[in-house]
């Protein structure tokens, strides 16, 4: 295995834990949405973030697909 391939792997690595984090970050907001809507409060800025999130997901969801995978 080349250095190359070790950096792809690191990258690989990182990204994949930062595309979980960003899941995570996203159903929390979903929650916190819900939770709002129970109590009757308004939801607009929670839901603008939510949006802000589900599309900072989906740039760092295509950046991980353009790292290449470890074969093996």
């Amino acid at each position: 295995m080349g250095p190359e391939s070790e950096d792809d792997n690191t990258r690989l690595e990182q990204a994949t834990l930062i595309v979980s984090r960003a899941r995570e970050q996203v159903a929390r907001q979903r929650e916190i949405i819900a939770e709002l809507k129970t109590m009757g409060l308004d939801t607009k800025s929670a839901e603008d973030y939510l949006l802000y999130l589900e599309r900072s997901l989906m740039i760092l969801e295509n950046e991980l697909m353009k790292i290449p995978k470890r074969e093996g």
